[in-house]
């Protein structure tokens, strides 16, 4: 019976998050943060590093650990400054932005330098970190 009743509450928590008008902008938000770096990280950056700028699988590789690295000191920048800013909203928004603004960037300059695409991937680890 004391299970029964610990089962409810469990799920009387997630209706009332599930209820929360903020919700579907949060996971809007969190979609499209994530599926960029996750794309750039697991299926599109290797390819394009190795394919467009010649890199070694190894050095490829290498510039996803940095990005996946820089991922974790995001995450170590992005809680403190929304205690320091006190926002998360806006955060978010930016930091979503921002891996949008430099995928497009990207996606215009065809021959960008090496130097470039390497910055731009480990700079969208560090910004998924916002959301």
């Amino acid at each position: 019976m004391r299970d029964e009743f610990a089962a409810v509450e469990r799920y009387s928590g997630l209706m009332e998050v599930l209820r929360n008008p903020s919700l579907p902008f949060i996971l809007v938000l969190n979609f499209c943060n994530y599926a960029c770096t996750f794309t750039v990280q697991g299926l599109w950056g290797g390819p394009f590093l190795r394919e467009v700028h010649g890199l070694s699988r190894i050095e490829s590789g290498n510039v996803l650990l940095t990005a996946v690295i820089a991922y974790q000191v995001g995450m170590l920048t992005f809680g403190p400054l929304d205690r320091i800013l006190d926002t998360r909203k806006w955060i978010a928004i930016f930091g979503t932005t921002a891996i949008a603004l430099i995928l497009g960037a990207l996606a215009l300059v065809s021959q960008a330098p090496a130097w470039l695409a390497i910055a731009a991937i480990v700079g969208i680890g560090f910004l998924s970190a916002s959301s």
